[in-house]
């Protein structure tokens, strides 16, 4: 029974969530469990998202789920396949660029402040930060609705959000030009990146 299977995997996740790290997410839903209820599912499917600090760390929470996936079907007497999906790696933020786009922006009168903690997601924007010099700033829009939530939506059409985008976008392309401008910045930057992926490959 495929069905009994996936429920195993998927009760098997949840209980390995008390012995993951704080900062580890298990995102499982179910995208198939079966034709008709009277008749056992030869085959189901869940789709999983795993999500970590960094690499060194997913790669460990990766293969203890991983784990529990091969240990649901060998106790139903299923088999089970894996298909991995194309994977996003954390931000590399490079200081150097950091500094100068904090210096632009506020220019415009833009305030820095320290969240008490750091909104979490996914982007395709950290595994270019693993291959080129990168930044990736937040700026507020003055709502305090999540994103991907209809209330950030409704909001994103307003004159101060469409204000703060093009500030953003402005202090972003005067970071570039002033990299591009000063030979001895653009040095800082690689350097910077080189000790960064170093330390990223040492974990």
């Amino acid at each position: 029974n495929a069905l009994d299977a996936a429920v195993a995997a998927y009760t098997g996740i949840s209980m390995m969530r008390q012995q993951m790290k704080p900062k580890w997410r298990a995102h499982g839903i179910f995208t198939n469990g079966g034709t008709k209820p009277n008749i056992i599912p030869e085959k189901a499917e869940l789709h999983y998202y795993f999500r970590a600090p960094n690499e060194k760390e997913l790669a460990v929470l990766k293969k203890r789920a991983v784990s529990v996936f091969e240990s649901a079907a060998t106790m139903t007497g299923c088999r089970v396949k894996i298909e991995e999906m194309v994977g996003y790696s954390n931000v590399l933020g490079n200081p150097v660029l950091m500094k100068l786009y904090e210096k632009n922006a506020s220019s415009f009168g833009i305030k820095f402040v320290t969240p008490d903690r750091l909104p979490v997601g996914s982007t395709d924007m950290g595994n270019v930060s693993y291959c080129v010099p990168s930044i990736h700033p937040l700026y507020s829009i003055g709502e305090k609705a999540i994103n991907h939530t209809r209330a950030f939506t409704d909001y994103l059409d307003s004159d101060y959000a469409h204000k703060q985008t093009i500030v953003a976008a402005k202090s972003m392309a005067m970071t570039a030009i002033d990299v591009l401008m000063d030979p001895s910045l653009l040095d800082q930057v690689k350097t910077s990146f080189g000790d960064q992926i170093k330390s990223a490959e040492i974990g």
